[in-house]
């Protein structure tokens, strides 16, 4: 899923508190200052995908609070804040540090936090001879990390230190290896982020610039018939898809998948209304397109097999031109039910144990968006720009279908009771990524944390 159109997060309003209060469900994004939270690790590479996780570690809470704090404090260069942080991942004490640097962790520290570092409470320093024993029998990865935090220690004490000297130790240049238990994670992938219920993705430029991109699911009202096919979807801004079947044109059962059956829509209304206007346009297609249903949720309609009833070559002569494509789409069917079938075991990995049904909904929101899809290729009349913009409720519909089954609503209820905006009576989130990080699928690249400070150069 592509949003078309992006609200820019960096025009919202810091709240006191050091968060956003987004104020419309949509796509949001900005280009966030981020930091590397890793030392002796590579930066991230052109390519690589980025996903949510909780900041983890001794330090998570100290070090996101200085992230979270930076955002009400930009008269601090972006270089101080990941200096300060480096030092403390690498347990140096503040009052060890220069006099400019204690005097930036005045300002993103609380003197607890200052004296918790700085007494060795949470450093819990080896002997010299005990550390370098641990080296020496630390596997090769934790021991480049091991050394790199020995380095920073010594660099971040002197005054002398240059910025530079201190990135070249905690950043390894080049393209991390692939390690036993990797995984490959594709760029532009979405992570669902439960504390606030939405979906957030990052992409990185080096380890410094990260762009963040946040999506709030809007709420999609979907109608079936008595069949169960899908015969409109209505947004919260009242813009509507309607959909009238053909009920002259029989149904046809997809080959190989007798429980996937085509339907032949016999007209197409687009519906979109100005919010600031209140303008209505519409556009309407007739005899055009078709969309599959899937009828059973037992897993053989997932996997085909039994055989399907070809239509008679009296009934194709008739009406086979009304199922265009229909060849192609039905060998894609595989690859749809397998999607979903894995689908089905990731929600369970959530503690999600979705029916069959509800993940029908999902497979047949897509299959309506192919058939619809299909039928615009043949009829724009010059208004595709809105259209294809408009049709992007489809995919609207699954999102929201979806989240609804990752438990966003029940997320939703449970989010702290904190300050809030509100959108036709719905409660939405705060945004505050510095409690978060973006971690890689590669061991050997750099986690990144994330501010709300919009990235300057």
């Amino acid at each position: 899923f592509e949003p078309v159109d992006y609200y820019d997060l960096s025009d919202q309003p810091v709240e006191s508190d050091g968060v956003i209060l987004l104020d419309r469900p949509g796509a949001f994004e900005y280009a966030a200052e981020s930091f590397c939270l890793h030392a002796g690790k590579y930066a991230p590479g052109s390519g690589d995908g980025y996903l949510y996780a909780p900041l983890e570690g001794p330090f998570a809470e100290i070090v996101g609070n200085i992230i979270h704090r930076s955002a009400l404090h930009p008269e601090v260069a972006q270089r101080d804040i990941q200096f300060l942080v480096w030092a403390v991942l690498a347990r140096t004490p503040v009052n060890d540090l220069s006099f400019s640097m204690q005097q930036v962790a005045s300002k993103l520290m609380t003197p607890s936090e200052i004296a918790k570092l700085s007494s060795g409470e949470l450093l819990g320093f080896l002997g010299e001879e005990l550390a370098d024993r641990a080296l020496d029998k630390a596997p090769a990865d934790l021991r480049d990390v091991l050394e790199a935090e020995a380095r920073i220690r010594d660099l971040a004490t002197s005054a002398s230190t240059t910025y530079e000297q201190l990135e070249s130790v905690a950043v390894m240049a080049g393209m991390a290896p692939f390690r036993e238990g990797d995984r490959e994670v594709p760029a532009g992938r979405w992570s669902y982020f439960p504390e606030e219920a939405y979906y957030v993705r990052y992409s990185p430029s080096g380890y410094s610039k990260t762009r963040v991109q946040v999506y709030v699911p809007e709420k999609v009202e979907i109608v079936r018939d008595q069949l169960g096919r899908i015969v409109s979807l209505e947004d919260e801004s009242g813009n509507r898809l309607e959909t009238v079947y053909d009920e002259t044109v029989p149904p046809v059962a997809a080959e190989g998948h007798p429980y996937v059956k085509a339907y032949a829509f016999k007209s197409i209304r687009y519906r979109q209304t100005d919010p600031l206007t209140g303008e209505v346009r519409e556009f309407v297609q007739t005899e055009k397109g078709w969309t599959f249903l899937d009828l059973f949720p037992p897993d053989i309609a997932f996997h085909g097999g039994g055989a399907s009833v070809a239509a008679p070559p009296s009934l194709w002569k008739l009406f086979g031109d009304r199922f265009d494509g229909i060849w192609d789409r039905t060998q894609k069917l595989d690859g749809y039910h397998d999607k979903y079938v894995d689908h089905k075991r990731t929600l369970k990995k959530f503690n999600r144990d979705p029916s069959w049904e509800d993940i029908e909904d999902l497979a047949d929101l897509e299959h309506y968006q192919d058939g619809l899809e299909a039928a615009r290729k043949l009829d724009f009349e010059g208004q595709a720009e809105w259209i294809n913009k408009h049709a992007l409720i489809t995919w609207k519909a699954w999102n929201y279908a979806n989240w609804r089954l990752q438990g966003g609503e029940d997320d939703e209820a449970k989010r702290p009771n904190k300050p809030r905006r509100k959108w036709k009576g719905r409660e939405l989130p705060r945004f505050d990524p510095s409690g978060s990080s973006a971690v890689p699928g590669r061991s050997g690249n750099q986690r990144l944390g994330l501010s709300l400070r919009k990235f300057r150069k």
